[in-house]
C-alpha cells in the first residue's frame, strides 16, 4: 500500500503523538537527516493506522551564564 507522505501532517511537540487519536507510540518508518541539525519521522500509529511526520529541531545553543540573562531581565524591566 502506497502512502501519501506529502500530505501528511507535521507536529510541532516533545513528544510526538498522533493528531488522529493522540497515541503516543508510533512506528517509527523511516528517520531523515538533512544536514541541518533538525531531525524528520515518518511515523505510522499503532492505534489508527494514521501516518504523520515529525520533525525534531537542533537545540538552540546557548551563550552565557544564567547569571549575566538575569541581570540582563532585571536591567530591561528597570528601564521601563
Amino acid at each position: 500500500m502506497s502512502r501519501n507522505w506529502k500530505a501528511a501532517p507535521m507536529v510541532f511537540v516533545d513528544i510526538p503523538a498522533c493528531p488522529r487519536c493522540q497515541d503516543v507510540d508510533p512506528i517509527i518508518v523511516k528517520t531523515d537527516r538533512p544536514g541541518d541539525g533538525s531531525k524528520s519521522r515518518r511515523c505510522v500509529c499503532r492505534s489508527c493506522s494514521g501516518i504523520f511526520l515529525v520533525v525534531f529541531e537542533p537545540p538552540i545553543p546557548v551563550t552565557g551564564k544564567f547569571e549575566d540573562l538575569t541581570r540582563k531581565i532585571h536591567d530591561m524591566e528597570t528601564d521601563q
